[in-house]
């Protein structure tokens, strides 16, 4: 159980990295930022240099390969600060050059949870899905609106209206704001393999402007989150990617 000392100390931790990053934004991206933010929302994402930031701020640097899931959310955070009057704009924070490059069959459970790199090449490419952002509720019993944030795909109720105290909700869908989600294989390159050696493969998720945009054949290299989820029917643990940024590599890989 997470004490209120350890609570506080997350949020001074929050802080200080929202801080830090906007003083590295707005110092450095902000040219950038503002080139996105004109023609937002055609285009949403920000990508940033991963060396520039290690220059600016190694400890920064560090954290974000350590702690990206927090790291990356200051960072939405800071650069939704840099332009009050457009502080509604979800921009995408994406990191490029990251040195923490692993070969995917070197991929184990010490990699859960960090920002890694790896390369490959895609094999499938899934059908596109919506992803429930925010959820609108409506109070069945005095049909007062709620919106809960999510952050699985198990989507999660109010636990009690603010209004009447009541327990009982209704999701309005059609209200609710969503996020276009896409799952890809991605096969370690033949040229990495020895022997006998059986290729191996994990699924990397990709969301909002990602999606769409890799054809089975293309070689890349991934930038992202290594997760890890339980499967219900074997009850193991499979790991997977969550998307950051991907770049297209230009070394040749034996072809499949």
């Amino acid at each position: 159980m997470v004490t209120e000392e350890e609570n506080n100390k997350h949020k001074r931790a929050s802080t200080s990295s929202v801080l830090k990053l906007e003083k590295f934004f707005s110092e450095l991206c902000k040219d950038e930022i503002f080139a996105v933010l004109d023609v937002y929302p055609e285009e949403k994402t920000v990508v940033i240099d991963y060396n520039s930031l290690e220059v600016f701020d190694p400890d920064l640097a560090d954290l974000l390969l350590e702690k990206p899931d927090d790291t990356l959310e200051a960072a939405a955070k800071s650069i939704s600060n840099i332009d009050p009057q457009r502080k509604n704009a979800k921009l995408n924070v994406r990191f490029s050059n990251i040195r923490n490059h692993v070969p995917l069959r070197n991929l184990r459970s010490e990699y859960i949870g960090k920002f890694i790199a790896v390369d490959g090449i895609v094999r499938k490419t899934d059908e596109i899905h919506p992803r429930i952002m925010t959820a609108v509720f409506e109070c069945r019993s005095c049909m007062r609106i709620h919106e809960v944030e999510q952050k699985t795909n198990i989507i999660h109720e109010p636990a009690v209206c603010t209004e009447c105290g009541g327990r009982s909700f209704k999701l309005i869908q059609e209200e609710s704001r969503y996020m276009d989600t896409q799952t890809v294989k991605l096969q370690e390159p033949l040229e990495n393999l020895s022997g006998g050696d059986q290729p191996r493969q994990i699924n990397i998720v990709l969301e909002d402007d990602l999606v769409d945009t890799l054809t089975p054949g293309d070689k890349i290299r991934v930038t992202g989150i290594l997760k890890t989820l339980r499967d219900e029917r074997t009850k193991r643990f499979n790991n997977y990617i969550y998307g950051n940024y991907f770049e297209p590599l230009e070394q040749e890989f034996e072809e499949l």
